[in-house]
């Protein structure tokens, strides 16, 4: 309950349903809902077999109890197939949420 009333997250816009071309720049909001205000979001992009394609982080400031956006991932989407952003959010080594999104890359879209 009390998670409830300080809620931690992180989240990125959402990825467009229909997929997004091979080749192309995908590049996503990512926000912060917490209490504290030092942390860090790591992101990965990961391929089929949780290979590694691309990580990142953002060190981020966010007013306490707000929802901020703190940066943006950014990653050339290589060929079709499905891919999986992954998201963390730390405090001084801890996790303290993680989040997920299945990417989709097609051609024709």
């Amino acid at each position: 309950m009390q998670q409830a009333f300080a809620p931690i997250h992180v989240m990125m816009d959402w990825p467009d349903l229909a997929g997004e071309p091979p080749g192309s720049i995908f590049r996503r909001a990512i926000y912060v809902a917490t209490k504290y205000p030092s942390l860090t979001v790591a992101w990965q992009v990961l391929a089929a077999g949780d290979e590694v394609l691309v990580s990142g982080a953002i060190a981020c400031a966010a007013p306490s109890n707000s929802l901020q956006k703190v940066g943006e991932i950014s990653w050339n989407t290589p060929a079709a197939g499905s891919y999986r952003v992954v998201l963390t959010l730390e405090r001084n080594a801890e996790t303290l949420s993680t989040n997920s999104y299945t990417v989709q890359a097609r051609a024709g879209v």
